[in-house]
């Protein structure tokens, strides 16, 4: 089924990459319509991990940072999968499904953390694997939300809402423009598409306002180079602290209470083609390194990138460069939270 997707996207005028977001037309062809915020795009840089099985549950609460216990069918959750030293592995997306779980991560990190996970399975009774027959793709502005208002009510937290519709998710993502992803069957999703009626663009139109709203990605050239608290996921509701324990957990409970968090993430815009995830951000009076890129994508608002970093705090009042090459100056740009809990405002 999933060939028969990707046969219908190249219908469509949609080219789907080994890895990385799908294309449509070059960046500046499609800047015009995303920055309208209408519009379509495919996700098959994504992966779908089934878990099922009678211990499914309780598998999981051991291994991610937030609590599946008080998930609902009406919610999904973002959570984070560490190594012992409290480092990201992946960042997941998670909703109920079936008698099971259905986890999203890229591509590129699915069956690395299928892996490892398999190897603390030991006598649990649990199965996952990668479903093939599940595609997604994302609508954003008029057409999310004309899809969401014919939908039930939900009673979950707005932005991380789940709405089941045969055999179809339509997940209700955050942010100041409605945007939503509907996963399901490809003959399902293909009828849904074709009655969207809106612009079809490349999936880095996704990715962007992901990092508008300050959600991370943990990529191949990412994973375990980052506490969850540094990603701000316990700012966005990717953390639980009074769960049980998990890989790394004791570190990162220390980072909350008894730690001095170092480093946050930031959102920003550079000059030119986006760089790297990974690529270093440097302090221009000296070259020390201050950072890591976190998610960069082309802005449709301007000529250059915006981008999501990992920066040392002690280091943001200082002119900061990016990349290894021309090195553009770092122009911070705001995030839709502060950059502190509600704990350390008040400590």
């Amino acid at each position: 089924m999933k060939n028969d997707w990707l046969e219908f996207l190249r219908q469509q005028g949609v080219t789907v990459h080994d890895s990385g977001p799908s294309r449509v037309r070059g960046y500046e062809l499609e800047k015009y319509q995303v920055g309208e915020e209408d519009f379509l795009c495919d996700l098959s840089d994504q992966s779908w991990v089934v878990v099922d099985g009678p211990d499914a549950q309780s598998f999981l609460q051991a291994q991610f940072t937030n609590d599946l216990a008080g998930l609902t069918s009406q919610a999904w959750q973002l959570s984070g999968y560490c190594n012992p030293q409290g480092r990201l592995l992946c960042l997941l997306r998670i909703c109920r499904y079936g008698n099971g779980f259905l986890l999203q991560l890229p591509a590129d990190l699915a069956l690395p953390v299928i892996d490892r996970l398999r190897r603390y399975i030991l006598r649990s009774r649990v199965s996952m694997s990668v479903n093939g027959e599940i595609v997604s793709f994302a609508l954003s502005g008029v057409p999310a939300r004309a899809l969401l208002g014919n939908m039930e009510p939900s009673s979950s937290e707005a932005g991380f809402t789940c709405h089941r519709r045969d055999d179809m998710l339509v997940w209700r993502h955050p942010g100041a423009v409605e945007r939503c992803q509907l996963i399901g069957p490809a003959a399902t999703l293909r009828s849904f598409w074709q009655q969207a009626d809106t612009a079809v663009v490349g999936g880095w139109a996704w990715h962007w306002q992901e990092i508008i709203n300050g959600i991370p990605v943990i990529t191949q050239r990412t994973s375990e180079q980052f506490v969850p608290q540094m990603v701000n996921l316990d700012l966005i509701g990717g953390v639980s602290f009074s769960k049980g324990c998990y890989p790394g957990q004791e570190i990162v409970a220390r980072m909350r209470y008894l730690g001095k968090l170092k480093q946050r993430m930031i959102r920003g815009y550079v000059a030119g083609e986006p760089p790297i995830p990974g690529d270093k951000l440097c302090r221009a009076a000296d070259g020390q390194a201050v950072g890591q890129v976190v998610a960069a994508q082309p802005s449709p608002l301007g000529d250059g990138s915006e981008l999501l970093a990992v920066v040392k705090l002690s280091a943001l009042g200082a002119s900061i460069e990016v990349g290894a090459d021309e090195r553009p100056l770092l122009e911070r740009l705001d995030l839709p939270y502060p950059l502190e809990s509600a704990d350390q405002r008040q400590a």
